[in-house]
């Protein structure tokens, strides 16, 4: 089988999927181990046995509504290139509004924040951007997660980007920065995505008979939250949305 036969067999067994075309040529692309402008150039290309084979099994999953990030263990965020694992939510794009808001607040010299705080941090996408994009250099980055599982897939996106600079602790909320009294927090920027519902996914939220991940198919389980700012306050809160599913 060639690349041409190969997308538009996989593009009718996605046809349910929002970008059927896009999830196989990124399948592909991974399978190959190449770019996809070397899909568009080399139409042709046969694909091997085990190739041909991998690449079945992922439209097949992917057709059972798993994550085209959990299938390929990566995920772009604010020109990063993440590791992503069925342990973390896979990032969105539109979090990068969060970053970008944070960075603006970052900015304000009135509010003089010292420490940034990510509660959930998940893949560790927002805490890593917060640091690589920030100018000031005198500021503490925390990041917080209940999962075990999840700050190692976050403190290996943080080597990965040469970022030396955040504290993992495990544990709820603020909970484990607030008990570490040796930090004197304040003031402090909080960034966090408060969601309702499962925390973590599983295979079953993306097997035989489950939907499709938040941001597809008309994005379910979407609930909107106003984005906040205690002007008023040393603690300074942006919220972007509650979201359930397998993106954040």
């Amino acid at each position: 089988m060639n690349i041409r036969t190969a997308i538009s067999l996989a593009t009718q067994s996605l046809k349910k999927s929002a970008s059927p075309v896009l999830d196989a040529e990124v399948l592909l692309s991974f399978v190959l181990k190449k770019p996809k402008e070397f899909l568009y150039g080399h139409p042709d290309f046969k694909l091997s046995e085990i190739q041909d084979s991998k690449f079945r099994i992922l439209i097949r999953k992917r057709a059972n509504h798993w994550p085209v990030a959990y299938l390929t263990g990566h995920k772009e965020f604010f020109g990063l290139d993440l590791l992503v694992t069925k342990d973390v939510l896979v990032p969105r794009p539109e979090t990068e509004l969060l970053v970008e808001l944070a960075l603006e607040r970052l900015k304000i010299r009135d509010l003089r924040f010292k420490n940034i705080v990510e509660v959930g941090t998940g893949s560790g996408n927002i805490i890593i951007s917060l640091v690589i994009q920030s100018e000031a250099r005198n500021l503490r980055f925390f990041a917080t997660d209940t999962s075990a599982k999840a700050l190692a897939v976050a403190r290996r996106n943080a080597r990965r980007h040469g970022v030396a600079k955040i504290k993992f602790l495990r544990g709820n909320l603020l909970a484990p920065v607030l008990q570490a009294t040796i930090y004197n927090l304040r003031p402090i920027l909080i960034v966090a995505l408060p969601r309702r519902g499962e925390a973590r996914p599983t295979e079953r939220s993306f097997g035989r008979g489950g939907r499709l991940p938040a941001g597809e198919a008309g994005r379910p389980g979407e609930v909107a939250i106003p984005l906040r700012l205690r002007s008023g306050s040393k603690w300074h809160n942006h919220f972007d949305r509650t979201r359930s599913g397998t993106e954040r």
